[in-house]
């Protein structure tokens, strides 16, 4: 029995800077806040508490550590990650020092699940995909 050959398709790259450039975008990373968000960045310090009032909200924690769990950086890593976002997006909020944001963060009881995937669990679900479709 012979062998069916194959014939690979290929494509002639005309225009390499755009070629490269994709690969390169491949790579960014684009996030931004809601407006809701950033109307909630600052705690309205509503009722009676003790010591220093909080300068931020609750939503403000969440949302950074929702980004420290999704990214998988620490505290300091994560500060300077939204001082970067919200430089980029030309926000008028603050960020958190690493240590207010690790104390209010383990105050808080908020369950973030992120469901991790590897390159394994993706080629079985592949799998699982085609077989099924059979």
């Amino acid at each position: 029995m012979a062998k069916k050959s194959r014939q690979k398709n290929s494509y002639q790259v005309i225009n390499w800077s755009a070629y490269n450039k994709s690969f390169v975008n491949r790579g960014e990373i684009t996030f931004c806040f809601s407006k809701e968000v950033l109307a909630n960045w600052k705690h309205p310090n509503k009722g009676f508490k003790v010591g220093r009032p909080f300068v931020y909200s609750d939503v403000a924690i969440e949302v950074l550590r929702a980004l420290r769990e999704f990214l998988l950086l620490p505290y300091r890593q994560t500060e300077g990650f939204g001082r970067a976002l919200v430089k980029r997006m030309g926000a008028e909020v603050a960020i958190h020092n690493y240590t207010s944001l690790a104390k209010r963060a383990a105050r808080m009881q908020v369950n973030i699940v992120i469901e991790k995937v590897t390159r394994f669990d993706r080629h079985r679900r592949r799998q699982n995909r085609t077989q099924s479709a059979w």
